[in-house]
């Protein structure tokens, strides 16, 4: 059996097993990590916070379109796998991978969180950082929705659904909002407030 099996073997019995792990370890792939950042809208004026970041190809992702990235990762192997890959990728700069639970986490800087945790992981992580999170800010959710929140879009990749959330966060921000789903939408009244 490959280490990479052995790995992600051990990740689904964290997960299964009473722990604090909210989801195995999946890495998302490459055209679901695009689309999500385009469902989002994200660009230089961002700052993409990623839940359970694993090997940082979605923050790596963000900072190729000029997004700063905070990225949240448990297991000590994947924090030390995503910061060598955030170095090769030449991103120190634009990205910083915190080994922390993210449920513990100051995500006021974010404009853009990303999830692929579970149905469960994904709810309890939005009812514990909701309160600090601003309103303006926007979740993208892999494979899995957020219970008892209505996403404003959602998309399919390979089959499986992206969901995007807005006005979930409830702190207020300094800057203007933008309707992001009136925007991912094509609502023509929101086009002018795109900067």
């Amino acid at each position: 059996m490959s280490k990479s099996a052995v790995f992600q073997l051990k990740s689904w019995l964290r997960f299964i097993l009473p722990s604090r792990y909210v989801a195995p370890y999946h890495p998302t792939p490459e055209p679901v990590v695009r689309r999500m950042l385009q469902l989002a809208k994200v660009s230089a004026a961002d700052t993409v916070y990623d839940i359970g970041c694993g090997d940082a190809r979605l923050l790596i992702a963000a900072a190729r379109l000029g997004a700063k990235g905070v990225g949240f990762e448990l297991h000590s192997d994947l924090v030390l796998e995503a910061r060598q890959e955030i170095e090769k990728a030449g991103y120190g700069g634009l990205i910083k991978v915190v080994q922390q639970d993210a449920a513990r986490a100051s995500v006021w800087e974010a404009t853009v969180v990303t999830l692929y945790l579970s149905d469960s992981g994904n709810t309890h992580m939005v009812d514990r950082l909701k309160h600090e999170m601003r309103r303006q800010a926007r979740i993208v959710s892999f494979a899995f929705p957020i219970e008892g929140y209505e996403p404003c879009k959602t998309d399919k990749v390979h089959g499986i659904d992206i969901y995007l959330y807005t006005k979930v966060g409830q702190a207020d921000a300094p800057s203007k909002a933008i309707d992001h789903c009136s925007v991912a939408r094509g609502d023509p009244s929101e086009q002018s407030n795109r900067s």
